[in-house]
């Protein structure tokens, strides 16, 4: 049995670590892969042996975590443990099937994770590949290690190589960890009062995470949670930023005194910005937190790191070089503070019941196999990349190299590539036109990236000529003189023909100019689904009017709220609704009573004085955000959306039109089309009326609470979730299933 040669307490990091893995969640998170290509032939034994005598030299190597029966869990060293060097062959495999292997292996290895109550909390493995191929992998966990891992690596492979020759490689004498611990306990109880005022004051006002909903994936609710966390493999997104774009920014901290991490933090801000929608950012950033603590913690091997959080109030108005010194001077300021817990800063901020952030920010100076090159000769041919999986749903991760290059890693249960490469695209984006233009504003600076720019530009790419001068009854006036005979509408029995809607709309557009409408007026529509309503929406256009629809059906209060905010001085109703109209409404017309009465249209025409830039209809929204607002639509929107209709519809002018089955409440934009697109050309319009509404005189305009019903009725809902996806024939899958339920009894169709 091992001997326990030490014990001390946890950092607050590494209990943040401890726990996720005991309650069977975030499995091969925090477990990380130090992953070398060496080029050379191993000597598998020496190289065991070499990793046996650091193992010996580092107590942090050597360590367990206890957490049962004690007050607090602890550290333990034990006196010591023995290396295994874990061998595999796939000489014999082809390159393809050598990569698939390994592969596998890593993500295996990373779900295998660790009994964190046994030491050593790491291993090591090797893949020999070919005579001078070699795959070398250490695995450890997160809590023992961070920018250590370097010095680990670097100290084994030196005392392998010493060994090769015949020498003893001299190791560093460091500071132990246990130094690190009982300094920082200390450091974070004489700190805390100082700390939480500087956090509270940090966070002050923010009392909610961003949301990073507009990146997240489709899929129904519910369907990224039902998938086991021992399936999720994170997904990594590795991409340079160029020699160029690393070159400018290494000159702009020559030139500014502002360097790659502030620009990189700055960057970051500016693109959670973008895909939240907020101007408040807050995200995690991590801190090498070596600076701030003992003598000799530069050298020290075991995890220092903390990620405290970095907020960025953006005015746009402000400009980049204002927003880059604001976040260099937060990292100055926080460094008397960077050592404090995560779970401190959070009970004292503003936000509860979710995670301060769900994304961070981790910038080192050099990438791990730079820092190991450096070591000498030996390493230069040697390759060595690190795999991590942080616990955060997104992470970039920067090494400011001469050629700087990032890593954004992801779960995909929340994210997918796609998503992600937008990502990427933006923060390179972002940090170009950041060091192109430092005075500029930023609300000058990119919120999507330039291939999204070109796709928004090619999606937007919808011009075409429409006639813009044109107005809605001058176009269905062409339409009468172009087949004057052909019927217009069908309503039950009731047929008319272009050339009688024509005239009975001019007898009502005669009688409403007599009582002063003109270009702008509004005029109510209180009327059922009949041939009235259509000859009372296209007489009061073509007086010069914008009608109003209200339905009868619609409450009293409602009806008067409509009144009075559109100041519409006519109403157009029948003859059994009349009562339920206002009192205030100076005039009221019932349309009915004209008893078919028509008239010419000439007079009218020169008398409307209409252009296409004055209102053609106003119609109320539903008021689920507050009170109704009426939302006025000119000639010039309804002609241009009935052109793109010819489009979309694929209208050919030199086929005949058919028959068009309008069934939408007029107080839905989509009747516009319904009603206007049609009569515009040539169509045979079939208004289905509503028999199932009582609307007569005692019951207009009030609740229909107390309306006998004999049976239950059913509605087909047509709902257009493919936004995303390949336009398909919507409107036509929206006829076809009108048919449907016309054929099978349905009530209603709702879109």
């Amino acid at each position: 049995m091992r001997a326990v040669v030490d014990s001390y307490l946890l950092t607050p990091i590494q209990q943040g670590m401890l726990f996720p893995p005991l309650q069977g969640a975030n499995v091969g998170v925090d477990v990380e892969q130090m992953v070398g290509n060496l080029p050379e032939a191993v000597d598998v034994e020496v190289l065991r042996h070499a990793w046996q005598r650091i193992a010996d030299q580092h107590p942090i190597l050597r360590t367990r975590f206890k957490w049962t029966g004690a007050d607090e869990p602890l550290q333990e060293v034990v006196d010591s443990i023995e290396v295994a060097l874990d061998v595999h062959d796939l000489g014999g495999l082809s390159p393809e099937e050598q990569e698939a292997r390994l592969a596998s292996f890593m993500t295996d290895d990373r779900r295998r994770g660790f009994d964190l109550a046994v030491a050593p909390m790491w291993r090591i493995t090797l893949f020999r590949l070919g005579d001078t191929r070699q795959r070398f992998v250490f695995t450890y966990h997160h809590s023992l290690l961070d920018i250590s891992v370097v010095w680990v690596v670097e100290e084994a492979f030196q005392t392998y190589d010493a060994a090769l020759r015949g020498e003893v490689a001299p190791l560093e004498q460091r500071r132990p960890f246990r130094d690190h611990v009982e300094w920082l306990h200390e450091h974070l109880r004489t700190d805390r009062d100082a700390a939480q005022a500087y956090y509270r004051q940090l966070l002050a006002g923010d009392d909610e995470p961003i949301s990073l909903v507009a990146l997240e994936r489709g899929a129904p609710t519910g369907v990224a949670d039902s998938i086991d966390a021992a399936d999720v493999v994170y997904g990594h997104d590795r991409f340079p930023l160029g020699a160029d774009l690393s070159g400018a920014m290494h000159a702009f901290a020559q030139s500014y005194r502002v360097g790659p991490p502030v620009l990189i933090e700055t960057a970051w801000a500016l693109v959670l910005a973008a895909f939240s929608g907020s101007t408040d950012i807050v995200f995690g950033s991590t801190r090498g937190c070596r600076r701030t603590g003992l003598p000799g913690s530069d050298r020290t091997i075991g995890l220092f790191i903390n990620t405290p959080p970095v907020r960025v109030v953006i005015d746009p108005a402000a400009t980049v070089a204002d927003l880059l010194g604001a976040v260099r001077a937060q990292q100055v300021e926080k460094r008397a503070h960077e050592h404090t817990a995560l779970t401190d800063i959070q009970a004292v901020s503003d936000v509860h019941g979710a995670p301060l952030f769900e994304t961070i920010c981790v910038i080192n100076e050099l990438h791990q196999g730079t820092r190991l090159k450096l070591v000498g000769p030996a390493f230069e041919h040697r390759e060595f990349d690190l795999h991590d999986q942080t616990n955060f749903p997104l992470t970039l991760l920067a090494f400011t190299d001469p050629l700087i290059h990032c890593k954004l890693s992801y779960d995909p249960r929340r994210f997918d590539a796609e998503s992600i490469g937008r990502v990427r695209d933006l923060f390179i984006a972002v940090l170009e036109a950041i060091v192109a233009a430092p005075d500029a504003p930023v609300g000058s600076l990119p919120r999507v990236s330039a291939r999204e720019r070109e796709l928004l530009a090619a999606w937007n790419s919808t011009g075409r000529d429409f006639p813009g001068a044109a107005t809605l009854p001058e176009l269905f006036e062409a339409q009468v003189d172009r087949t004057p005979d052909a019927t217009a509408l069908v309503v039950q029995s009731q047929r008319l023909t272009y050339r009688e809607l024509d005239r009975r709309a001019n007898a009502v557009a005669a009688t409403l100019r007599g009582l002063g409408v003109g270009p702008d007026s509004m005029v109510g529509v209180f009327m059922d689904r009949s041939v009235e309503m259509v000859v009372s929406l296209l007489g009061i256009l073509k007086a010069g009017g914008a009608y109003v629809p209200m339905d009868p059906a619609y409450p009293a209060v409602r009806i008067a709220m409509m009144l009075e905010d559109s100041h519409a001085d006519v109403v157009l109703t029948e003859r059994r609704l009349r009562d339920a109209v206002p009192d205030t409404v100076p005039h009221v017309v019932t349309v009915d009573q004209f008893d078919g009465r028509a008239e010419d249209r000439a007079p009218l025409a020169a008398a409307a004085a209409l252009s296409s830039n004055h209102l053609a209809y106003v119609i109320f929204t539903s008021g689920s955000t507050g009170r109704p607002k009426g939302v006025m639509i000119e000639h010039r929107n309804v002609v241009n959306f009935l052109t793109a209709m010819d489009d979309v519809l694929g209208h050919d002018a030199t086929q005949a039109p058919g028959v068009w089955l309008a069934v939408t409440s007029i107080s839905f934009d989509i009747s516009v089309l319904e009603l206007f697109w049609t009569l515009t050309r040539g169509f045979t319009l079939v208004l289905q009326q509503d028999d199932s509404r009582l609307t007569d005189g005692s019951t207009a305009g009030s609740s229909r609470g107390d309306a006998a019903v004999s049976a239950m009725q059913f509605s087909l809902f047509y709902f257009a979730a493919d936004a995303t996806s390949v336009a398909g024939d919507r409107y036509r899958l929206l006829l076809e299933g009108a048919k449907f339920a016309d054929a099978n009894g349905f009530s209603a169709i709702w879109t």
